[in-house]
């Protein structure tokens, strides 16, 4: 199948374009097999609205093309956000967001081909109601904690509102954050949430605690941020954040968490960043740029990894690593979607690993038999009155000693 075969364009001739996008998770499929792709569907004249359904061939690379549609009441799907965890998916339309569930099935219907997960998924609106999330209006953004016990929503209104999941309970309540949300993003511990807005700077939010605002990170003349992300490594905390200034655009500046301060800037693009992800081990971040390509980007070295040139035709407005970190998910202005093979050729396999440890253990044993041949140990050593310089039977006085058993 050539190039464009893996994309996932607007539906011909009704009128329908994909608006959003979420890779699906459940908890009972592995996520090293995960490859359900979930696209929100804006429909014709206030009706046909839905979340379609596609799934990623590994082997091929293709996205397919979906064969579910899960229709929708509450009109346009804007933003979809699915638990970590698999519980389920927050969907963000115009007046409120609405939770959708997984249907159930038994372990019979499940059926498996090269160790793929052959079920189809199956969403269904779920029977409690989100009420912290009714009549808000349109988010911006919605966003799980890696751990999946906060939820963060973003309105266009400029409003933050952080719930504790399931129980709902509100964490934040913010009116008048921003002017309006661009991104959002909590840190790996679940302690801060970062958000953004075309025209104000960036916001660090204690969620931890609840206390609200812990600051605002400052910034230069003419500089603005765009999107943010928290480093996901479990190694020392950053806070990578998209920049672009009256001189350069395309910058990356990363934030130390323990100070707050800029430890540097980057230039990866020649254009503005439109789009970011990073992965869940932590080791990529990924770029979208206004001309369609992706560039990921290894975050130890802070060097491009991978740059898939015309991955769309149009700006990229959306990207999501799959959830083994193989795969990134993008969308585009153009309503196109699309999944990416992540180039692994230079990680370490499992197989390699095994082999290296294998070798390490046979020349451990190979070095311990040059020791016990030729090296001078206590193996070798000589025994019984074989010793060499063994002093004399009179030097230990033993002609002094009686011998009793002859006397006897």
């Amino acid at each position: 199948m050539g190039k464009r075969g893996k994309f996932i364009s607007v539906p011909k001739n009704d009128g329908s374009r994909f608006v959003c996008a979420a890779w699906a998770t459940h908890h009972r499929i592995e996520k090293e097999i995960a490859d359900h792709v979930f696209l929100g569907r804006e429909g014709n004249e206030e009706k046909d609205h839905a979340v379609a359904l596609s799934r990623y061939d590994w082997d091929a690379d293709v996205l397919s093309e979906p064969k579910t549609d899960f229709p929708l009441e509450d009109g346009t799907p804007l933003r979809i956000a699915v638990h970590p965890g698999g519980d389920g998916a927050i969907i963000s339309f115009v007046e409120s967001c609405s939770l959708f569930e997984w249907e159930e099935w038994d372990d019979d219907d499940i059926r498996s081909s090269k160790g793929r997960f052959e079920l189809e998924l199956k969403l269904i609106p779920a029977i409690r109601q989100l009420g912290g999330l009714e009549n808000v209006g349109p988010q911006s953004c919605l966003t799980f904690s890696c751990d999946g016990s906060f939820l963060a929503t973003g309105g266009e209104d400029g409003y933050v509102r952080v719930f504790e999941w399931p129980t709902m309970d509100s964490v934040l309540d913010i009116p008048n954050a921003h002017k309006s949300i661009k991104d959002m993003d909590i840190s790996l511990d679940s302690a801060f949430l970062s958000t953004t807005s075309d025209n104000s700077p960036c916001r660090i939010w204690d969620i931890s605690t609840g206390l609200g605002l812990l600051m605002t990170l400052p910034y230069e003349e003419g500089e603005n941020f765009g999107f943010c992300r928290f480093s996901r490594d479990g190694m020392k905390p950053f806070l990578f954040l998209s920049v672009t200034t009256k001189e350069q655009d395309g910058l990356v500046s990363v934030w130390d968490l323990a100070t707050w301060r800029r430890l540097g800037a980057k230039k990866f693009l020649d254009e503005p960043i439109t789009s970011m992800a990073i992965s869940h081990h932590g080791k990529r971040l990924a770029i979208g740029s206004q001309t369609g390509d992706i560039s990921i980007i290894e975050v130890k070295k802070m060097e491009v990894h991978q740059r898939i040139r015309f991955a769309h035709l149009q700006s990229i407005n959306y990207l999501e690593f799959s959830p083994n970190d193989k795969a990134i998910l993008s969308l585009a202005t153009d309503c196109s979607s699309r999944v990416s093979a992540v180039d692994l050729s230079h990680e370490w396999k499992e197989w390699q690993l095994y082999l290296v440890l294998a070798l390490m253990v046979l020349v451990s044993m190979f070095l311990f038999y040059l020791l016990y041949e030729f090296g001078d140990s206590f193996w070798q050593f000589p025994m019984g009155k074989d010793q060499p310089h063994r002093p004399p039977r009179e030097a230990l006085g033993y002609d002094d000693l009686v011998d009793y058993k002859t006397d006897l």
